[in-house]
């Protein structure tokens, strides 16, 4: 009998601290809540700072792709978004993070609440966590233009071709 108990403290003990984060799980887990953290204060400059490097070409391509067209005029994607944080459903976002995988230089996080669990993957640059959401900007932006025949690619190449005429400013021939 007190063996079993024993062994079952054992048992308990093992679980739990196999339960706990690793350092790089860890990290990203802070990040997270720094992340939460920005948003709440809507701390737009902060927060697009914690973004990973394709994920802010991405926006700032899109905002220079929106401006070109004409449909919006946004200088950044900083700009656009700090205008779209409410369509994009960043406020909504859980606290309670459930899981966090590894995967060589990724680590998926997957927060769980009251509307459902949502995945974020987060990408090491520089030796810095950062939040990769271009897939979801993407796929938010291309909901919001269905039915205009026009697509999140067909926004971002006109900014692109805007950028390829645009006249050299810096004096050189």
């Amino acid at each position: 009998m007190i063996k079993t108990k024993f062994g079952i403290i054992v048992l308990v003990c093992i679980m739990s601290a196999g339960c706990g984060w690793s350092g790089s799980q860890k990290d990203v887990a802070d990040q997270y809540d720094n992340i939460l953290n920005l948003i709440t204060a809507e701390d737009w400059t902060a927060f697009f700072d914690c973004f990973s490097v394709n994920t802010c070409t991405f926006l700032d391509d899109f905002a220079a792709g929106l401006t070109s067209t004409g449909l919006y005029g946004y200088s950044s994607g900083l700009d656009l978004l700090s205008e779209s944080a409410e369509t994009t459903g960043l406020h909504n976002l859980s606290p309670d993070v459930s899981v966090i995988l590894e995967n060589d230089r990724m680590m998926n996080l997957t927060a769980s609440g009251s509307s459902g669990s949502k995945t974020f993957v987060f990408k090491k640059e520089d030796d810095i966590w950062k939040l990769d959401l271009e897939q979801q900007f993407r796929a938010t932006y291309e909901t919001a233009l269905e039915g205009t025949g026009i697509s999140v690619d067909d926004i971002i190449a006109a900014g692109t071709d805007d950028e390829k005429t645009a006249p050299d400013d810096t004096g050189a021939e």
